[in-house]
């Protein structure tokens, strides 16, 4: 896991999952689709792998296995981080290839801070508002220290 800050309140993490996750991965995409792909001379379900990838392309698995790593490594990576992540992940995928380890890129926007001194109920309702759409809300009294 690597952790980019970035501009404008933002990081950037970037995770990396090891190959031999990502071969399990493809072989157990390849087990869930294998009974829907249908190859002359073979009975349905029972194409060997080598010869779906050497017909289709190797890439034919990727979606599926990265759809099963991405959540789990996304959530390992949250904990690792130390970041109060309020944004959806916007997963851009890096490197996917057999043999190789899965590496993919998360553009996250962490905290952010307000205070205001006078109860001006609009206001208040504007900021909770806006913070809850693009930030998380801290009492007042936690110090500034205490965040970085």
């Amino acid at each position: 896991l690597q952790v980019e800050k970035l501009e404008k309140n933002m990081a950037k993490l970037t995770i990396e999952v090891p190959a031999d996750d990502l071969e399990k991965a493809l072989q157990s995409a390849y087990m869930k689709q294998k009974n829907k792909i249908a190859m002359p001379g073979f009975r349905k379900g029972k194409v060997p792998r080598q010869m779906i990838e050497k017909m289709y392309g190797p890439e034919i698995f990727y979606d599926d296995a990265a759809n099963a790593l991405i959540p789990k490594a996304y959530s390992e990576a949250y904990e690792e981080c130390e970041l109060e992540i309020v944004s959806r992940p916007e997963i851009n995928v890096v490197q996917i290839e057999k043999g190789k380890s899965f590496i993919f890129t998360n553009d996250v926007r962490p905290y952010i801070f307000y205070c205001y001194t006078k109860k001006d109920s609009t206001l208040e309702k504007n900021a909770v508002l806006f913070l809850y759409s693009y930030g998380s809300i801290f009492p007042f009294s936690r110090t500034l220290q205490s965040m970085a």
